[in-house]
């Protein structure tokens, strides 16, 4: 039996101490855990999804191998409107993970809204950090990245204001490149 097997298992019968025990032990990856939140929240099971959502796993972030993020499989409203409380009241609306594949390395960038900046891991082919990157967000040259991270952030309920984030010179920077003609 795998870790996710382990971890299912104990998430679809609410044992809650081995789902916590299997959580604090860090003894199942990221995929494992953002699959028992997705089952969770496809079921309704609210205890477990406030769980696993408790434990810093992101209902967001998309890391269940379909391509969608956990989130997306909560049946009804109440459910997601749970969910995005949760994930409000711990602070995971102010970091927003994008992961990309570039020239052979997984790339995974982690836009901080505190702390106005961007973590870039580049990631070899068994997933181990092979290189990594801080930019403020001053400094971010592609700002169609930004504005994306900046929108989800604000989709989950995140409050930094926009004039923090791209500030006058961003701004007209932006308003340059879609405002100029061709």
């Amino acid at each position: 039996m795998d870790s996710y097997d382990h971890m299912w298992k104990a998430a679809k019968d609410k044992n809650w101490d081995a789902v916590r025990a299997l959580l604090e032990a860090d003894a199942c990856d990221a995929t494992d855990r953002a699959n028992t939140l997705t089952w969770a929240l496809h079921y309704g099971d609210r205890e477990m999804a406030g769980l696993l959502v408790s434990h810093g796993v992101d209902p967001y972030e998309i890391d269940t191998g379909s391509g969608k993020p956990p989130i997306s499989y909560a049946r009804s409203d109440d459910m997601r409107e749970f969910v995005a409380q949760k994930s409000i009241e711990l602070g995971l609306c102010d970091n927003i993970t994008m992961s990309y594949s570039l020239a052979g390395h997984g790339i995974k960038e982690v836009y901080s809204f505190p702390k106005k900046e961007r973590i870039s891991f580049a990631l070899n082919a068994k997933g181990e950090i092979c290189g990594l990157m801080r930019q403020p967000f001053a400094d971010i040259q592609s700002l169609p990245d930004l504005r994306k991270a900046f929108d989800m952030h604000r989709a989950r309920g995140g409050k930094t204001p926009e004039e923090e984030v791209f500030g006058d010179g961003m701004r007209r920077t932006v308003l340059k490149k879609i405002l100029k003609p061709g």
